[in-house]
């Protein structure tokens, strides 16, 4: 298929950069910008907020001036931006710079996100659970670049790791300049600029916001089991990376395999339901450890096999988000559409430490079990929607 090969090099590149990042900006703000823990949270935060309601306008403007511009500029903007994090250590400029990268970096994924509806044809939904496979490689290679600069740990350490991250994202913008694509794949008279339909289609945001409850399983294993295990007795809190690890290499061998289910609306629905029983599977597993005292290879064991179980789910969540955001999408405004999809994942996510934490921590086994047969409850509601969206 044209443009799947170079699309895919890029992707790479760009996560590899994206991979430094997330390992190694908080530390770098702490570390070498010398801003306290307070200032570094809220730069943090303002910026992740603004990256997400910053990706709306970014989609319009991919659905009216071209996809595979609007995701080289994103891309190359970040890089300059992401330079400008070696030039200063004010923390109103840094707060500033940290927005500006979140902002661009949301932009690019949602303009990639579109490009991939154009290149991918009738192959998208594969197309995308492909990629999604490379991007863990290079957000896996990227982490691993990260944990050097830290390790060393000094100020010329996280300046090349910023100017690293720079180079590897604006290789990733020429990349994506060079891409095979000429035509837009929709038809039809183009959508009046700044028209905002995807937020005005109650039906999709109906399916945006139960997926993005499905996608509360990202932020179990990211920041839900590591604080779980570290109160587990007797279990090592290097255990947690060994769990995200398998979760990672789960998605690496098998997302595109998973994605070949989701071949339809309606199929998709019926994967999301399966993965919502699945995710109710997994956090009854999680919760029955809290019943376990001491030292235990069961215990461990029942951890690992949660793991592999939540990871199937993932693997069928995810397959499920990509068909039908791009499927019950106006293909006339695939960029918007696609920024909207990521608004349920990015409002979860924001409130999922507090939710996680009052339900499971709090609650133990009774929060977890509550947990799953709330995601379970939301796949019942998405293949109950979907065939009404399709009819």
């Amino acid at each position: 298929m044209p443009g799947i090969r170079p699309l895919t090099i890029a992707v790479l590149v760009n996560t590899t950069g994206t991979g430094q990042l997330t390992g190694g900006l908080a530390l770098f703000l702490v570390r070498s910008a010398h801003l306290n823990s307070g200032h570094t949270s809220l730069a943090l935060s303002v910026a992740g907020f603004a990256g997400l309601f910053g990706a709306l306008p970014i989609g319009q403007l991919a659905d009216r001036v071209g996809a595979r511009p609007m995701a080289t500029l994103m891309l190359l903007c970040r890089a300059l931006a992401t330079v400008l994090f070696v030039t200063t250590s004010a923390f109103p400029a840094l707060m500033v710079i940290t927005a500006l990268v979140m902002i661009t970096d949301r932009g690019a994924n949602v303009a990639i996100g579109a490009l991939i509806a154009q290149v991918g044809g009738a192959e998208r939904t594969r197309v995308r659970a492909y990629l999604r496979s490379v991007a863990n490689l290079g957000v896996t290679f990227g982490a691993a670049c990260a944990a050097a600069a830290i390790a060393v740990d000094t100020r010329l350490s996280y300046t090349v790791m910023m100017c690293a991250v720079a180079a590897f994202v604006a290789a990733g913008g020429v990349l994506v300049r060079r891409l095979p694509v000429a035509v837009r794949a929709a038809t039809g008279p183009p959508r009046r600029a700044w028209s905002p339909t995807a937020l005005r289609d109650g039906r999709y945001l109906a399916v945006t916001a139960l997926h993005g409850l499905l996608s509360l399983h990202f932020d179990v294993l990211a920041v839900l089991l590591p604080l779980w295990v570290l109160r587990l007795p007797g279990v090592p809190a290097w255990l947690a990376s060994a769990l995200i690890v398998v979760n990672t290499m789960v998605v690496i061998l098998f997302q595109v395999a998973a994605s070949r289910q989701a071949d339809s609306a309606r199929a998709a629905a019926r994967i999301g339901l399966r993965a919502g029983a699945t995710f109710l599977m997994s956090c009854l597993i999680f919760g029955l450890t809290a019943f376990l005292s001491g030292p235990s290879v069961v215990l461990v064991v029942l951890l690992f096999v949660g793991v592999v179980v939540q990871s199937a789910g993932e693997l069928w969540q995810t397959a499920s988000s990509f068909t039908l955001s791009f499927d019950l999408a106006d293909e006339r405004s695939q960029g918007q559409y696609q920024a909207v999809f990521g608004l349920g994942r990015g409002l979860v996510k924001a409130i999922a430490p507090v939710l996680l934490g009052a339900l499971c921590l709090d609650l133990g086994f009774t929060g977890w079990a509550l947990l799953g047969l709330g995601l379970l409850g939301c796949g019942l509601l998405l293949v109950r929607l979907v065939p009404a969206l399709s009819d």
